[in-house]
């Protein structure tokens, strides 16, 4: 298919071919929908302005390969992380936001440092999500599983999966 045909596709219709492929799950599917509509959008807003280099970015706006470095091992507070399910889950979520170490002994690294971390549940917005600051809970480092990444959209003030 077209990049035209692709983004005329509904989203269940493009979930549901997404699927196809071994290994891919509904999660990865909807936010590789949602990535590839806001390139979509991004691209029609662009203006003939230079625009600043993203975080990711070095100073010719080419992205930076991922870090090599285990996620455990650079775990820092507003990283969100999926925790192990059989640990915590709310609304429906295994998902957190690291907020800080839980003590000053924690800052110095090993599997057995503790974070205080806030939830993070879905939102209003299909494949949104909110932060819930109030509901906080401490968690080894050995209870995460992955980092998962996420992009804050300031006009809806809700996190979006990231690919």
């Amino acid at each position: 298919m077209t990049g035209i045909q692709l983004c005329k596709l509904p989203e269940e219709e493009f979930i549901k071919r997404c699927l196809q492929t071994d290994g891919v799950t509904t999660e990865h599917a909807r936010a590789f929908f949602q990535k590839l509509w806001r390139i979509r959008i991004d691209i029609r807003a662009q203006t003939s302005q230079p625009t600043e280099p993203t975080q990711n970015a070095n100073a010719n706006g080419v992205e930076k390969a991922p870090p090599k470095v285990p996620f455990k091992d650079r775990i820092e507070p507003g990283m969100v992380v999926r925790v192990r399910p059989e640990v915590w889950a709310f609304n429906g979520t295994d998902k957190v936001m690291v907020l800080s170490p839980a003590a000053a002994k924690d800052f110095e690294g090993g599997d057995e440092r503790s974070y205080i971390c806030a939830a993070v549940a879905p939102g209003l917005v299909p494949t949104s999500y909110e932060l819930h600051v109030a509901n906080k809970k401490t968690f080894k480092a050995g209870d995460f599983e992955v980092e998962v990444l996420m992009e804050y959209d300031m006009a809806t003030r809700y996190y979006f999966i990231e690919l």
